[in-house]
């Protein structure tokens, strides 16, 4: 186990930037590849960066106060996440710009279905697709990330405080 958080931090990055760029380089639909790489980045990874700390803080002191496991935990989390975030728009404009326009192209096959069809006027079809153009923007998936991770390292640096003890 790594002594220092930076270590961990560097370590964990490595580990999500190569699955992150593997599914970025081989996945052909966005919601796969968004999907896979919040799974791995939240759920694998960052879960391991707060237990390990609440462990490396755990044998510094004799008694560690609860917050100060949270505090360890979400140092690492918060550092962690905003480098990745940096490495997802990294990949998100080098391998994302293709799936972002497939997927703008598939919904607006959709919405001139749905014209032809009558169910919506060329306005909501405007309004759809600009909605869609925002979402799927690399700031929005970004921002994605960083709720996503900070949420779930939240949450796992408060599992390993209340349950890793000394």
């Amino acid at each position: 186990m790594l002594k220092h958080p930076i270590g961990l931090v560097i370590v964990a990055l490595f580990a999500a930037a190569i699955v992150n760029v593997y599914f970025y380089a081989t996945e052909v639909d966005l919601t796969s590849v968004v999907s896979k790489t919040l799974f791995a980045d939240t759920i694998i990874i960052l879960s391991l960066i707060p237990i390990s700390e609440s462990m490396r803080i755990g044998r510094l002191n004799t008694q560690p106060a609860l917050n100060d496991r949270l505090k360890a935990g979400m140092k690492s989390v918060t550092l962690y996440t905003f480098l990745l975030a940096i490495i997802t728009y990294v990949l998100l404009k080098l391998f994302g710009e293709p799936l972002i326009a497939e997927r703008l192209n598939l919904l607006q096959e959709m919405l001139k279905a749905g014209i032809a069809e009558g169910k919506i006027d060329e306005a909501q079809m405007k309004q759809q697709m600009d909605l869609a153009n925002q979402i799927y923007s690399p700031y929005s998936q970004v921002l994605i990330v960083i709720m996503a991770n900070l949420f779930v390292g939240f949450v796992s640096s408060i599992l390993a405080a209340v349950l890793i003890k000394k």
